[in-house]
């Protein structure tokens, strides 16, 4: 009888206390704002923390409240949506996405050890990792582990990433020990596959494709910049079309003709990547070839006309005796004249000088008489 009053005590109390929750849910209640609902259906429900929320709710709050609408994973066309919404205009937003800078597979990066430990990235970054190099991927597959679309590619020793599958939240980027892997804007195109800050001597020895600091591509395309040993592209989408072939040690992508996914594992990509850079070299040879003939057939041409002026002296002074005689001519001719012009006076004064002297006679006869 006494298990029954401590069941009866204990129920009551529970109803009681359910009853006192629900009171007090109705009495305390803070209405929500009806347009946090909207936006958290519009977001994309990631919940990558991209943004710089927990999840897509909290950001949802955030934007009702006044937050800037700039969702990383649902670009322009969410914020566009949420905006209308809001009724204010959306923040511009870039669409970005993640990319490593490494292409040094295990065929291409020379290896330091074999790697017996935990096979993640970040145990394995705490040895050193077993490539030479040590700003390449170390390719254990801790950005994939993390990755919510499955863009992320591990094969032969390093990470590929799919623009297409990327949704931008930067999970990948937090997760890599290396910091191999960063944002980039989704229009660009051009990429250096390098991550390497060693001086160019090592970096050569330890990787075929690592960039060597040649600086051959900053003089091609004024979108390629040097950072420390490294070159990368700042250009906002794709640069010059040959810049990929200036590279000499194939450091340059461009995804506008080879997928990154192709680019990096693939051989025979690779392959007709060699044939297109051999027909660009040989386009060279021919231009510079035929830039080399038109200079020296200019040379030529001026060299002839600077040689046959020299070789006339003499007809050009005999043509300029004649001229030199009629001068001459014209100088004693002109005299002539002068000095007519000049006797006529004094003709004149004498002519004066004799009708002077003629009455002076005449009036001498009159005395006389």
């Amino acid at each position: 009888m006494e298990i029954l009053y401590a069941v009866g005590i204990l129920s009551g109390l529970g109803v009681l206390a359910g009853a006192l929750l629900a009171y007090a849910s109705k009495v305390f209640y803070v209405k929500e704002d009806p347009r946090v609902e909207e936006v958290d259906s519009i977001l994309p429900q990631a919940n990558c923390g991209a943004c710089g929320y927990a999840g897509c709710r909290d950001f949802a709050k955030a934007i009702v409240s006044g937050e800037d609408i700039v969702c990383p994973v649902g670009g322009p066309s969410v914020a566009e949506l949420v905006a209308q919404i809001l009724g204010k205009e959306a923040a511009e937003v870039e669409e970005r996405v993640a990319f490593v800078k490494c292409a040094g597979t295990h065929d291409r990066a020379k290896k330091r050890a074999t790697y017996h430990g935990v096979k993640t990235c970040a145990a394995a970054h705490l040895v050193g990792g077993d490539k030479e190099c040590r700003y390449g991927c170390l390719g254990l597959g801790d950005c994939a582990a993390v990755c919510p679309t499955d863009a992320i590619t591990i094969s032969r020793g390093v990470a590929v990433i799919d623009p297409e599958k990327c949704i931008g939240c930067e999970l990948c980027v937090q997760a890599c020990p290396v910091n191999v892997i960063e944002m980039v804007p989704k229009s660009r195109k051009m990429h250096v596959v390098c991550n390497s800050q060693d001086p160019p001597q090592v970096a050569r020895k330890v990787c075929d494709v690592a960039c060597i600091a040649c600086k051959i591509c900053t003089r091609t395309d004024k979108n390629f910049t040097m950072e420390g040993n490294v070159a990368v592209f700042t250009g906002s989408e794709g640069g010059l079309d040959t810049a990929p072939f200036v590279c000499p040690t194939n450091a340059i992508m461009d995804e506008s003709k080879y997928r990154a996914l192709e680019f990096v594992l693939s051989d025979a990509v690779r392959e007709a990547f060699e044939q297109d850079k051999a027909a660009y070299k040989e386009r060279e040879r021919a231009e510079r070839a035929k830039r080399a003939a038109a200079r020296k057939a200019a040379q030529q041409k001026k060299a002839a006309a600077q040689a046959g002026g020299e070789a006339n002296p003499a007809t050009d002074k005999s043509a300029a005796k004649p001229s030199e005689d009629g001068d001459k001519k014209d100088d004693s001719k002109k005299s002539n004249e002068s000095n007519k012009i000049d006797s006529s006076p004094a003709d004149g004064d004498k002519k004066a000088k004799k009708e002077d002297k003629a009455p002076k006679a005449e009036d001498t006869g009159k005395e006389g008489e």
